[in-house]
C-alpha cells in the first residue's frame, strides 16, 4: 500500500472512530438528561395502620400506614415493581396532608427510594356520595445496583376508594449519574 493509501485509510478510520465516540456521547447525554416515566400503582396489602384522634375535632385523624403496592409501567425499569409505603396523613373530615417514603424493589433486587408529600381531599357530590382525590409531588432520594446515583421526581394523583381499590398514577422524570 502506498503512503497516500495508508494516510487515506488512517484518516477514514479516525473519522469513523470520532463519529462513533460522538454517537456514544449523545446516547449517554440523552440518558443522563432525563428519562420520562409513567406508572400505575395499585394497593396490594395494608400491612399495618394506626389511627389516632388528637381530640380537637371529632373528624380529625392522624394515621400512620405501612402498605405494599404493585407498580406497572411501559418502562421496563419501572414495571412489575413491589413497593413498600410508609404514609403519615393528617386529615379532618377526609381532607388534609400526606407525606411518606416508598422503597421500590425490582425483580432483580435493585431498589429506588422515594419521598413524597401532597394533599388528600374529600368532596361531597351532588348525589350526596363522597369522592376522595389525592395529589402531590415525589422525589427520588437514592437507589442501589443499576439505580445508584439516581435523581428525579414528578407528580402523582389518584382517586383512592376503599381498600383494595386504591389506584393512582405517577408521572415524572429521572436520570442516573
Amino acid at each position: 500500500m502506498t503512503q497516500l493509501g495508508r494516510r487515506w485509510s488512517v484518516g477514514r478510520l479516525l473519522v469513523v472512530v470520532l463519529w462513533l465516540l460522538g454517537a456514544l456521547l449523545q446516547i449517554q447525554e440523552a440518558y443522563a438528561a432525563g428519562k420520562k416515566v409513567s406508572i400505575t400503582g395499585k394497593l396490594d396489602a395494608i400491612q399495618s395502620r394506626v389511627v389516632m384522634a388528637p381530640g380537637d375535632n371529632p373528624q380529625h385523624e392522624v394515621t400512620l400506614t405501612s402498605r405494599r403496592d404493585v407498580w406497572q409501567s411501559a418502562d421496563p425499569d419501572w414495571n412489575n415493581i413491589q413497593t413498600h409505603h410508609v404514609i403519615y396523613a393528617d386529615v379532618t373530615d377526609g381532607t388534609g396532608t400526606t407525606r411518606g417514603n416508598v422503597v421500590q424493589v425490582r425483580p432483580n433486587g435493585d431498589k429506588t427510594f422515594t419521598a413524597f408529600e401532597g394533599m388528600v381531599k374529600t368532596v361531597t357530590k351532588p348525589d350526596g356520595s363522597r369522592a376522595v382525590m389525592t395529589e402531590g409531588k415525589w422525589w427520588l432520594t437514592g437507589g442501589t445496583g443499576k439505580f445508584t446515583g439516581i435523581t428525579g421526581g414528578g407528580t402523582y394523583k389518584g382517586t383512592p376508594g376503599a381498600a383494595p381499590a386504591v389506584e393512582y398514577e405517577v408521572e415524572g422524570e429521572y436520570e442516573i449519574k
